[in-house]
């Protein structure tokens, strides 16, 4: 067998005829020298010499196709084999650089799996399939404000009722409450998020159960109540009993027949989480038509006609909204409403930060890329005797080019393995600490898109990273042919080659770093807000009322008094109050009028509405400003009361006091009249809202039903869960709490949102910057080796070792300003795109751009170091004597 690189180049088609048409005519030319032998004319031989061989022109087109047909074969098993000597070459040239193998894999696999884990949630969320019949058809509606229009708030039965019975757009539109229930089991009371929802909503959301069926007109007024589960309630509590159908389970006290789960992928289009769903009666609700009115409760989900659209659909409502509010001003002044998507109803405000992280990830991928582009392009320099050796024995540019090629596919490949790896801890990672930051967090997994993604993305990065070196060492093969082992010209190519990666990575750390910054220090910034009460020493839960023990407004009242004075005989405990929720999680709204001064001709005031019980205030460590609080003789049946918020007081009494006013809470000219009591500190609602104008009225004048309730303590507050648990089953064992912790947990909980891009960001950047610092070391360490002749001519010329350390670092220092001065302008876009994400900072912060520079001129200065040491104790003579 000839060696490979005796063996004839691939034929052309043209060759392949051409050879073909010389056989042909050699054949006829001995065929009618014989028939001429013969004694036959010769005209006549050749004549005859084509009768003989039949149909030339079939005999053409079958041997041109059978050769070429045996040209390719020999062409693909050629290649494969050819590929086979590469891998093989490969593995055995990886296997004697183990240091080498290992930073490029470790490298890649970090790249590849923090780009695939970041996308693992981008295809969950934004990319894969809602499941919903027709998801793109399906709309989630809320209640909003003509003043705020993008404020997704609640809608009144009242409205909800006319908007259905006036609108055009949908085919199916179903109303949905929130309210949830205790699961009492044999051992235990677990309390479950739920919704009520009308079989309209389910129809709309095109629902095919898992098990059962889902909610029918009749189950609405129906003697037994009945009940659907989640498809994960189901497995949890009920160990996935398939029998369960027609079964009854215990929910707050009362009996209900379970009549269908739903899929394991299901979820509402609500950014909670939901276990249990019951049918709501709508009907129930009207009978108060004040009420019904004024109380907005509801959400909506709709499934549009063929021939709308949701911006269509938009803007019918609302104009039904305008009507109304020209039909019932009383009650239906600045009453919007707000429709969206089903996909942005679950992905809400996820989008940004989610392509953010997405974006960083891919910086991060390109980081490492470069990084093994440089390793790869250093150990090619140091491969040109082996690559000369080649060229001499005949492997041409292309075949070198393919050899180097199918190297770094490999590595990818291998580096791949552990990205994937890394993409699967990754994945779980992120859904473990995203549940209650994303809205469904479970969507976060690798899937076969992912894989096929990453597969993909895998290809790309071999490709990338592996041409660099190839094209670089085809150019200098002639050089390396030439060779001696000087090469200099084609080490100071490469060594520009390596710098310039370099300088890529750094200035794509500054991208990382300075993004990672705005969000920490907006991220301080929130947690150093004063929110105008005390999160520490405080402990917090939720405890919701439900059952038939619980239907009259005393039992509500009996029930908290107990609780609270339970709770305040518990040792080191100070004071113990509830509101209808923290100020943390937001709060509601009213309408706010004020006795003997003229109504406003467009709308009332907007202020926060807060019911709260007598020691809110004093748990909360609100200070009271003047006046009083609320006590026990601010019952049901007495007079209303009301305290306002030092900012709301200052708007319409400055300078004056409002204690003695009357106001109303409301826009029903029906509502009550409220004396004001007393005047409190500001407080800020959410964790980066303003200090809003708020009044409070008591919890004996307004029953929500439960209570968020704070504890203040003088001990640890974390040591009272046991206590407060002891406390509230002696109440009643089939109340369940909820959401326990400290207060300061609570707004660590409700910041989660704003941490995790920050943690991740963060992440990211230092990985960055690592990869980059060793991409400094490499760039550094191959320059003084490549210099180490010079180095030694300058050393024994006179230059002072001092001088020599300058040099190298002034190199890694310049690479770092260059880099940072080109980062810093994608760090203004990043910024810019960020800035919905930041509270306190703007998008272009000299402070953090600043910190980031320096930090990465540390780094690069740190990497400098080894070699500059490295030069420094360069012998002249030994480095002369190398050449």
């Amino acid at each position: 067998m000839r060696p490979r690189f005796l063996r004839l180049p691939r034929r052309s088609s043209r060759r392949i005829r051409a050879d073909l048409e010389e056989e042909l005519r050699f054949y006829f030319d001995m065929r009618t020298r014989e028939l001429v032998d013969g004694g036959i004319p010769e005209a006549e031989a050749r004549r005859e010499a084509i009768r003989e061989f039949g149909d030339l022109e079939f005999t053409t087109r079958y041997c041109l196709a059978e050769d070429a047909m045996s040209n390719r074969d020999t062409h693909r098993a050629d290649r494969l084999a050819e590929l086979r000597q590469d891998v093989v070459h490969t593995w055995r040239t990886l296997r004697r650089a183990p240091a080498f193998t290992a930073v490029a894999l470790v490298t890649l696999a970090l790249g590849i799996g923090a780009t695939t884990a970041i996308f693992s949630a981008v295809n969950g969320l934004l990319l894969r399939d809602l499941p919903y019949r027709d998801a793109d058809a399906v709309v989630r509606i809320w209640g909003a404000r003509f003043d705020a229009p993008d404020r997704a708030g609640q809608i009144s039965v009242a409205d909800f009722l006319d908007l259905r019975a006036r609108q055009r757009s949908f085919t199916t539109l179903g109303a949905f409450a929130f309210g949830g229930g205790t699961y009492v089991g044999p051992d235990e009371a677990v309390p479950l998020p739920g919704l009520r929802v009308e079989p309209q909503v389910m129809q709309a959301l095109g629902i095919r159960p898992y098990l059962g069926r889902v909610f029918t007109l009749d189950d609405v007024s129906a003697a037994n109540p009945v009940i659907i589960l989640a498809y994960g309630t189901w497995q949890r509590l009920l160990a996935g009993d398939s029998g369960i159908i027609g079964r009854t389970v215990n929910v707050s006290g009362q009996a209900r027949t379970v009549v269908g789960v739903l899929p394991p992928a299901f979820f509402f289009p609500s950014a909670s989480e939901t276990e249990i769903y019951t049918p709501l009666d709508l009907a129930a609700l009207q009978s108060d038509p004040v009420r019904a009115r004024r109380f907005r409760r509801l959400g909506a989900v709709g499934r549009l006609r063929d021939e709308a659209t949701v911006e269509g659909a938009q803007v019918e409502l609302v104009g039904i909204m305008r009507q109304l509010e020209r039909e019932m001003p009383e009650t239906n002044t600045n009453m919007s409403v707000l429709a969206r998507s089903a996909r942005d109803a679950v992905v809400g405000d996820v989008r940004p930060p989610l392509l953010v992280l997405f974006g960083a990830s891919v910086l991060v991928l390109l980081i490492a890329c470069a990084n093994v582009a440089g390793m790869l392009l250093s150990r090619a320099v140091g491969r040109r005797q082996e690559i000369a050796v080649r060229a001499a024995l005949g492997a041409g540019r292309g075949r070198l080019v393919r050899q180097m090629l199918t190297e770094s596919l490999v590595l990818a490949c291998c580096g791949a393995v552990g990205g994937i790896l890394v993409a699967i801890w990754g994945s779980r990672a992120l859904g473990t600490a995203a549940r209650g930051v994303l809205p469904v967090a479970g969507l976060v997994r690798v899937d076969a898109t992912v894989l096929v993604s990453a597969l993909l993305v895998t290809f790309a990065c071999g490709l990338a990273f592996g041409l660099v070196p190839a094209m670089s060492m085809s150019r200098e093969l002639q050089a390396a042919l030439r060779g001696g082992s000087t090469g200099t010209t084609a080490a100071a190519g490469g060594h520009r080659l390596r710098t310039a990666l370099v300088t890529g990575q750094l200035a794509l750390s500054v991208v990382l770093l300075v993004g990672a910054g705005l969000l920490t220090r907006s991220l301080l910034r929130l947690q150093g807000t004063d929110l105008g009460y005390d999160l520490d020493s405080a402990f917090t839960f939720e405890i919701t009322l439900a059952g038939d023990r619980y239907r009259t407004v005393a039992s509500h009242d009996q029930f908290f008094d107990a609780l609270y004075e339970g709770i305040r005989a518990l040792p080191g405990v100070v004071a113990a109050g509830g509101s209808g929720n923290l100020p943390l999680r937001g709060g509601s709204s009213a309408s706010f009028a004020i006795e003997g001064q003229p109504r406003p001709e467009e709308r009332l005031p907007e202020v926060g509405y807060q019911p709260v019980s007598d020691e809110w205030f004093a748990a909360m460590r609100i200070p009271l400003r003047r006046g009083r609080s609320f006590t026990r003789a601010d019952h049901d049946s007495a007079p209303g009361v009301v305290i306002l918020s030092e900012g709301l007081a200052r708007t319409y009494w400055p300078g004056g006091d409002p204690i003695g006013a009357r106001v109303r809470l409301g826009p029903d000219s029906t509502a009550p009249w409220g004396t004001v009591v007393g005047v409190v500190g500001d407080v800020r609602t959410g964790v980066d809202g303003e200090a809003r104008p708020t009044a409070y009225v008591s919890a004996r004048q307004d029953h929500w039903g439960g209570a968020a309730v704070v504890v203040r303590t003088t001990g640890s507050p974390g040591a009272l869960l046991a206590a407060v648990r002891h406390v509230v089953r002696g109440l009643d064992p089939a109340l369940p709490i909820a959401a326990a912790g400290t207060l300061r947990h609570a707004q660590a909980q409700r910041l989660a949102d704003r941490r995790l891009p920050m943690q991740l960001l963060s992440a990211f950047a230092l990985l960055a910057l690592a990869l980059a610092s060793v991409g400094v070391y490499g760039v550094m360490a191959f320059s003084v080796a490549a210099r180490s002749r010079e180095i030694g001519v300058r050393m024994a010329l006179g230059a002072r070792p001092a001088s020599v350390f300058r040099m190298v670092l002034r190199q890694g220092i310049a690479a770092g300003t260059i880099g940072a001065a080109i980062g810093l302008a994608g760090a203004i876009a990043l910024g810019r795109m960020m800035a919905g994400l930041l509270y306190g900072v703007g998008p272009v912060d000299l402070p953090t751009m600043v910190v980031s520079v320096a930090v990465l001129l540390l780094v690069a200065l740190g990497a400098s170091l080894v070699p500059a040491r490295r030069a420094v104790r360069v012998d002249p003579l030994t480095a002369m004597r190398a050449d």
